[in-house]
């Protein structure tokens, strides 16, 4: 009767101080980022327009979805328009950075889906829109097994605002310059069936090359495939991005790790990775927030002070 009761105690013991230990390692860590936030708000922050020694070419947006909107399978409109503003935003600033090409990537497809809103705000000789083509609310479809791979990629919006389709999946425009100092900014809009569907198409044009070959089966003769191959046939529509920016697009007390959230892997070989998440300390506010001008800043810092070295 002693022996069970001691382990009783014991664990009861154990269990609050272990529970004690989570608080103050909570506690302190709550207070490190409050007092981080502070002093990054005293600093001057460097503006956009600043010149840097090196700017990327290509830029990759990731936005990544709250847990709150995972959970309930469904974005609200102002979670919608917290995206689409983000992504006119980054594409404003890159093109008055003269960055030449931006990719804007969200694992659910809702980017892919509003593609012709973003090409109408974006394309100054697009036609205005109309009352019927307000944003709606979009349901998250999460199955249990992956789809299968499609080259046409599900969208809620008319065939003539999808626009030009790559073969891929993808959108493709291009924003003109707006000046004759500035340069055209080439937009693609992505979503993870893209990453699927590249590959699928990649095994296939690797087998029609093959049967031009018209060749026995001979082991000595067989077809290799090497790593530069492959990647200049995946790379081939959509090349490697400079610099990528992972904004988490619902704030919190901690600040997520950094993940790719599914963002095509091949396209990840030489870049400068960047995580942007805006801290709140009250548990009220809004659900999502946009990507703030000192974040894409502080990423064109950290990208223009980078040393890139190309391994042997």
């Amino acid at each position: 009767m002693a022996q069970p009761f001691c382990e009783i105690l014991m664990n009861t013991l154990g269990f609050i101080l272990l529970s004690i230990l989570h608080i103050v390692y909570a506690i302190t860590r709550a207070f490190q980022a409050l007092v981080k936030n502070l002093n990054l708000r005293r600093q001057p922050a460097r503006g956009v327009h600043l010149p840097r020694d090196k700017v990327p070419a290509h830029i990759a947006l990731v936005l990544a979805h709250g847990d709150a909107q995972k959970r309930h399978g469904q974005l609200s409109v102002d979670d919608v328009k917290a995206m689409l503003e983000s992504v006119l935003r980054v594409a404003e600033w890159s093109q008055a950075v003269k960055v030449s090409k931006l990719t804007v990537y969200d694992r659910e497809g809702v980017l892919v889906s509003k593609a012709g809103y973003l090409r109408r705000k974006l394309l100054p000789t697009q036609e205005p829109e109309t009352d019927n083509q307000t944003l709606k609310p979009i349901v998250l479809n999460y199955p249990l097994t992956p789809p299968l791979s499609d080259v046409s990629t599900e969208a809620t919006e008319t065939e003539s605002d999808v626009g030009d389709s790559m073969d891929f999946g993808s959108t493709q425009f291009t924003v003109p310059a707006s000046s004759e100092k500035a340069q055209p900014l080439c937009i693609n809009v992505i979503s993870d069936k893209d990453g699927r569907t590249e590959v699928a198409l990649c095994a296939r044009q690797l087998a029609a090359f093959q049967k031009t070959q018209n060749k026995q089966l001979d082991p000595a003769t067989l077809f290799k495939l090497d790593i530069n191959t492959l990647d200049a046939v995946l790379e081939a529509k959509l090349q490697s991005p400079d610099m990528l920016l992972v904004h988490s697009m619902a704030p919190g007390l901690f600040k997520r790790p950094l993940e790719l959230h599914a963002f095509p892997p091949w396209q990840i070989r030489l870049t400068e990775m960047h995580h942007s998440q805006v801290r709140r300390f009250l548990p009220f506010g809004k659900t999502y927030t946009i990507v703030e001008e000192a974040a894409f800043a502080q990423a064109l810092d950290i990208y223009s002070d980078a040393e890139f070295r190309l391994g042997k």
